[in-house]
């Protein structure tokens, strides 16, 4: 009682108020004192929201990448269970269906696919021993002689041969579909590797060439009036085209850039420009 006494004396002055409210009994001091109470829990209660909010963003933000790398994983998968499906198929097929039919007289069977070199041609009704497929031509062996046949000429009647020219076929796509997408990728990445060797002997050679604060501008792609010619073409590169016009006292250039850029020099610089 006697602390509650002083807090009052200190933070009520005797005519305020306050005051009065406090000096009227308990009753009235007991409510205040619990809203002033349910105050202080609302705010822990909203700090605790706030707490939890993060925590959620945080699960939620974490949850997304678990997903994002279980579907790559599903991905792979997929292509590796097709891989599997297609090797068990041909794998499955008869030896007897690779026997085909020739049908068309004078079929010619190539040295190869990427010329008109032909080995021998064969009549109709002969028969053919295919070994494998490349870029929708067949690789067959007729008695001693090996080379590639385009399947238009073969006899495509019976159906469990007609399938297994077809699954080797579309194997052959599926590798070569495989195939490119390896190249591209490594492609991609040297290209990528080259930029990057590419702008970092541009930024090497800018800090050495300039003060700090002038190789920092450059380095930006930033223009400004008073660079040199040097300072523009490693900022932003070579003009499309030069105009030039030579003058009593002085050289007047025009470099023209793409989307409009015009940037004007006198006898070696900049002056002006327009975009």
């Amino acid at each position: 009682m006697f602390m509650f006494s002083i807090w009052q004396n200190c933070f009520f002055p005797k005519k305020s108020i306050f005051r009065l409210i406090f000096s009227k009994g308990r009753g009235i001091r007991k409510w205040i004192l619990i809203l002033f109470s349910m105050g202080v829990s609302d705010h822990s209660f909203s700090q605790t929201l706030d707490d939890r909010f993060i925590k959620l963003d945080s699960l939620m933000t974490e949850t997304k990448l678990k997903i994002s790398l279980l579907e790559k994983t599903k991905d792979s998968l997929e292509n590796q269970r097709k891989i599997l499906v297609r090797e068990k198929s041909l794998i499955d097929i008869n030896t007897k269906y690779n026997i085909a039919i020739v049908g068309s007289d004078k079929t010619p069977l190539m040295e190869s696919i990427y010329d008109v070199k032909i080995v021998s041609s064969l009549s109709k009704g002969q028969e053919i021993e295919i070994l494998g497929a490349k870029e929708n031509y067949l690789f067959v062996r007729k008695d001693d002689l090996y080379g590639y046949v385009s399947p238009i000429f073969l006899n495509r009647d019976n159906q469990e041969i007609n399938d297994f020219i077809n699954g080797l076929i579309e194997e052959d796509n599926f590798q070569n579909e495989i195939l490119t997408k390896k190249i591209n990728a490594e492609n991609e990445k040297k290209y990528n590797d080259q930029i990057k060797l590419a702008e970092s002997k541009r930024i090497e050679n800018i800090n050495k060439k300039f003060k700090p604060e002038i190789a920092k501008k450059v380095i930006n792609g930033d223009i400004w009036i008073g660079m040199t010619k040097e300072m523009v073409t490693l900022s932003i590169g070579f003009p499309n085209k030069v105009n030039r016009t030579v003058l009593l006292n002085k050289v007047n250039e025009q470099w023209v850039y793409d989307e409009g850029l015009y940037i004007y020099f006198d006898n070696g610089v900049l002056t002006a420009w327009q975009d």
